[in-house]
């Protein structure tokens, strides 16, 4: 099925995949502890949510009398949604530590 999902994508986008590429991918999917679908809809409803911010911020920018808080929550619901997936923790505390050199 996974290999059904990866030919059609590299179908639709005329993108040509190699085995790194491949290996990467499986790589990521292990280390996030999730399986393609589940990985699909975490990353679809982030970009949905961010989407959403990004709106209401530009909402903000012309009437900054409404949606007075509403990006900074969304971006606070986010990143600490993101802080559940241990490898997005080991990403955050690296920045962290970059951040303060």
């Amino acid at each position: 099925m996974t290999n059904l999902v990866y030919q059609t994508i590299v179908t639709c986008l005329n993108i040509p995949i190699n085995i790194r590429m491949l290996k990467t991918a499986k790589e990521h999917l292990k280390n996030s502890k999730m399986n393609y679908q589940k990985h699909f809809t975490h990353s679809l409803y982030n970009a949905y949510l961010l989407t959403i911010v990004v709106f209401s911020s530009v909402i903000h920018a012309f009437f900054p009398m409404v949606l007075r808080q509403h990006a900074a929550r969304g971006v606070i619901r986010v990143y600490n949604s993101m802080k559940n997936h241990a490898h997005l923790r080991r990403m955050i505390n690296d920045e962290n530590k970059n951040v303060k050199n």
